[in-house]
């Protein structure tokens, strides 16, 4: 409860905001973050396999994310569509405000999701995740307020922004009652 946490990230160095990771086995249960602030600026900007996530459930029953502003600014950045199969598809991403992995139960309500960008990169097919959501069953995400926002590229220049991402083998997931923007 009520973490305050700023995060400023060097140019092309992976990190986490907060990251909560179990294993299949051994999953890593009953996170909570209640009333909250946390706000993450990455710069991954061209480096392949260096992740940039302001918050990463990985394998985490049972979270409670709840009455928290939640900000990121990041860059745009290509999906890498050539993974193995064998790995999560999550990681395609390299870039995410919250990114959900293997996480039944998830309770997410009342949260103030803010995701910006803050370069364009050499990306051809520039995209941005607020909310991304994988292999996660019984789901709530419930009245959130999520604004997802792009003012550095250029008119008539293309970008994909996505407010809630929602991905594969999901059962059970109710979205309700959400505001979501997209600049």
């Amino acid at each position: 409860d009520n973490l305050n946490l700023y995060y400023f990230v060097p140019a092309n160095v992976e990190a986490y905001g907060i990251q909560v990771s179990g294993t299949q086995r051994q999953k890593n249960n009953n996170f909570q973050l209640r009333n909250s602030l946390v706000y993450f600026e990455g710069h991954n900007y061209y480096s392949d396999n260096i992740y940039d996530y302001g918050i990463f459930l990985f394998m985490a029953d049972n979270a409670i994310i709840f009455n928290n502003t939640l900000q990121a600014s990041l860059p745009l950045r290509n999906v890498s569509w050539d993974l193995s199969p064998s790995i999560p598809s999550i990681y395609r991403d390299f870039v995410l405000n919250i990114g959900v992995f293997g996480c039944d139960y998830l309770n997410f309500t009342g949260n103030n999701v803010i995701t910006s960008v803050n370069e364009i990169g050499r990306a051809s097919y520039p995209t941005l995740d607020a909310f991304y959501i994988e292999k996660s069953n019984n789901c709530i995400i419930e009245n959130n307020s999520m604004y997802t926002e792009d003012f550095v590229t250029p008119k008539d220049i293309d970008n994909y922004l996505y407010g809630i991402d929602i991905y594969g083998n999901l059962t059970n997931l109710t979205v309700n009652g959400n505001l979501l923007i997209v600049n």
